[in-house]
């Protein structure tokens, strides 16, 4: 190898070192761009009320917030990067999705056709006790059971409703 060879060589490694040099450079601007970093996750004992803990870029400043709090607010939004926005966004629809009631007990003391639901409220957590025939008649409530919940409804109700048809068919053949 001559002298020539030998310094395009390192000329050439340089330039590789350089390159990279400037990517780490350019990612290092581009983090700055944004106001806002995601650091942590303090789970409070349900998902609606577990917070994010978001540290302001160049400070020491952390604050707790719930992601639904940064979700509804685009002045938050604007200030997290696009991967940042996708992880809050994800769990702001997560939390909105989440069921609002949970199916506690069914009792079947009195019969199938008359079974008693009773149900608790994930927000307040107070308790609902209503028949699945009275159920049936609000949906907002079953649309807002998880969909194991709403199923074994269904399938009380529907039970409940073959032996009420059956019982009406035998009685219209006395």
């Amino acid at each position: 190898m001559n002298s020539a060879q030998f310094i395009n060589s390192i000329r050439s490694r340089v330039k590789v070192i350089f390159n990279s040099f400037r990517g780490y450079v350019n990612e290092a601007k581009e983090s700055r761009r944004f106001s806002y970093e995601i650091i942590g996750w303090k789970e409070n004992g349900d998902i609606a009320s577990d917070q994010i803990i978001v540290q302001v870029i160049g400070t020491s400043t952390c604050i707790k917030i719930t992601p639904l709090e940064i979700y509804k607010d685009d002045q938050w939004i604007k200030g997290f990067s696009p991967l940042a926005v996708k992880t809050i966004s994800t769990l702001a629809v997560m939390i909105q999705n989440a069921p609002k009631y949970k199916l506690m007990l069914q009792d079947f003391r009195n019969s199938v056709e008359q079974e008693i639901l009773v149900l608790r409220s994930e927000e307040n957590n107070d308790f609902i006790r209503i028949t699945a025939t009275e159920l049936m008649k609000h949906f907002n409530i079953i649309e807002n059971l998880s969909p194991e919940d709403a199923f074994r409804v269904g399938v009380s109700y529907g039970v409940g409703d073959i032996l009420r048809e059956r019982e009406m068919i035998e009685n219209l053949n006395k």
